[in-house]
């Protein structure tokens, strides 16, 4: 006779799932395991609900760590103020992206060293949350807006144009986070 296990909805808590492109790849990861009934993804409540017959959760865990997008227990999970915790980090690497453009500009060239160490720092502090999921995209064999740009900023760094990698980097973070933030003023509108 058959294991016949009974079938268990979760709902997980996915802080870094900010989109319905990032919603559709767990949907897509998710709903080819073998146990797995259902997966219902809600950016705005950033959560992942599964319907499976698994023995145990932890290859669903694993699968969205690998995807770049661990689970937070509710008692992690720390609601965001209006302009969020990255937007001091935001604003400096903007500042940077923009002196590190109009330095370029004004000497003529992106090869100073003040426009390098400008650039290589707003890179740093912009990129840490697209790298990491464009490397999980990379891991995963995926393709995926975060892995685009991990290419065109490292192709940047790679021909040496380091004010564009820098403008790059900065004007993708600017837009995550102003994604990040409507879908927050959506969730707290509802």
């Amino acid at each position: 006779m058959a294991d016949i296990r009974p079938t268990t909805i979760v709902t997980y808590n996915v802080p870094g799932l900010c989109c319905s492109h990032e919603a559709a790849q767990i949907q897509a990861v998710l709903a080819k395991m073998a146990g797995i009934d259902e997966v219902a993804c809600d950016a705005i409540s950033k959560t992942v609900k599964v319907t499976h017959n698994l023995s145990s959760d932890e290859s669903i865990r694993a699968a969205l760590r690998k995807a770049g997008l661990p689970i937070s227990e509710p008692s992690e999970i720390q609601k965001r103020k209006s302009l969020g915790s990255g937007a001091l980090l935001l604003a400096v690497s903007g500042l940077m992206a923009v002196l590190a453009e109009g330095s370029a500009l004004a000497i003529g060239t992106d090869h100073h060293w003040f426009v390098v160490s400008a650039s290589l720092l707003t890179v740093l502090l912009s990129s840490r949350e697209t790298f990491t999921k464009g490397l999980a995209a990379i891991r995963a064999f995926r393709l995926s807006i975060h892995f685009l740009m991990v290419i065109a900023v490292l192709g940047a760094l790679i021909l040496q144009d380091w004010s564009e990698a820098a403008m790059v980097a900065f004007l993708f973070s600017l837009a995550e986070w102003i994604e990040g933030w409507s879908v927050e003023h959506a969730r707290d509108s509802v």
